[in-house]
């Protein structure tokens, strides 16, 4: 017998009860915070047509953007501030993962620039003017982008062929399905690749960090495109083929 204890002995410490509980629950009102600063940015949207602080040209941080920058960053703030380190430590948290995003799409944010200039021009040029067509190329770069930029890039295609009836926006009318088909490309085949959406390299970098291991970029992609891209030829098909 181990350390000279009986088999009841050993049986007794087997089934002893711990109380289950939550280090750090308080947590949960932060992320409480992020939905409502989310939801309100909706709100406050709507109810001010998209105003807000103009940064640079056409560039406007709505007044719905801030608010709900501001209610992330203090939930941010009391997190750090309330959340005890042993508590982070066990659970391994580290910033390396959100530096690694960071700094990836930082570099796509900036250099999609260029791209929307000369779109806001030339996009009628490129002779997408179907709402499969947008589907496809909006999707096929959102896969390789993040969504975000992505949108505004076909967006700006989509105002450039001036149509008569549509949804109003800031680079010009656009027709219900080609936005439709914009919008779905853009969100649909960001799963894609890795960096398609911030949130699979994300997972990615915090998997390995914790020594898991993952598949290559290109057998990701074998993967992704053995599943995703049948969905996507029918979600053509049913709603965006003419």
């Amino acid at each position: 017998i181990a350390a000279g204890r009986s088999p009841e002995d050993i049986l007794k410490g087997m089934q002893t009860k711990e109380k289950i509980s939550i280090e750090g629950g308080h947590n949960l009102i932060f992320i409480a915070m992020i939905i409502v600063g989310v939801i309100l940015s909706g709100i406050i949207n709507k109810n001010t047509g998209g105003t807000g602080w103009n940064v640079f040209d056409d560039c406007v941080f709505s007044w719905g953007s801030i608010v709900e920058c501001v209610i992330i960053l203090i939930a941010c703030g009391l997190s750090l501030k309330t959340t005890k380190k042993s508590t982070r430590d066990l659970n391994e948290f580290t910033y390396a993962p959100i530096a690694e995003v960071a700094k990836l799409f930082i570099g796509i944010f900036i250099t999609m620039i260029p791209a929307l200039a000369i779109l806001k021009v030339h996009g009628a040029d490129l002779g997408l003017d179907q709402p499969a067509q947008l589907f496809w190329a909006t999707g096929i770069l959102s896969s390789f982008l993040d969504n975000t930029p992505t949108y505004l890039v076909f967006l700006q295609v989509a105002g450039a062929l001036g149509a008569d009836a549509g949804v109003a926006t800031t680079v010009g009318t656009v027709a219900v399905k080609m936005l439709e088909a914009i919008s779905a490309g853009a969100v649909f085949m960001g799963a894609v690749t890795y960096i398609g959406n911030a949130p699979n390299f994300m997972v990615k970098s915090i998997a390995e960090e914790n020594k898991i291991k993952m598949p290559s970029f290109f057998g990701y992609m074998a993967w992704s495109c053995s599943i995703l891209i049948p969905l996507f030829i029918v979600d053509m098909f049913v709603f965006f083929w003419r």
